[in-house]
């Protein structure tokens, strides 16, 4: 062997098995889980921080939008007043529009096979 190369063995068993590699005839079934569990946590490393990231602007953009909102309603009262009425009353309409398309689906999907039943 030449003096810089490593044997085969050693650089065969520090590359993961790749997919097509893997005969699923060998394991059992508690191994094949585990072997998925692993691929999906190899996968997914780094995903518990991204939560963690998404909470902080969260709760940053919730402080952010508070403080702007007491410094409208602080220098421009009437037109706060007439933009939290919009807001209140484009809610109430979505809410509407919301429960009546919920009440059509139910009907459609409940009463709709009862009531185009075959005769046959």
């Amino acid at each position: 062997m030449a003096a810089g190369s490593a044997p085969k063995a050693e650089a065969g068993l520090e590359e993961p098995l790749k997919q097509e590699q893997i005969s699923h005839t060998k394991f059992s079934v508690d191994d094949e889980w585990n072997l998925q569990q692993e691929r999906m946590y190899k996968m997914h490393r780094g995903h518990e921080s991204m939560h963690v990231e998404m909470i902080l602007i969260f709760f940053s953009t919730l402080i952010v939008a508070q403080i702007v909102l007491v410094q409208w309603r602080q220098r421009h009262g009437r037109s706060y007043n007439f933009g939290l009425q919009m807001v209140s009353s484009d809610l109430q309409t979505q809410l509407c529009l919301w429960c009546c398309g919920l009440f059509g689906y139910h009907i459609h999907n409940e009463w709709a096979p009862f009531t185009f039943q075959s005769q046959g």
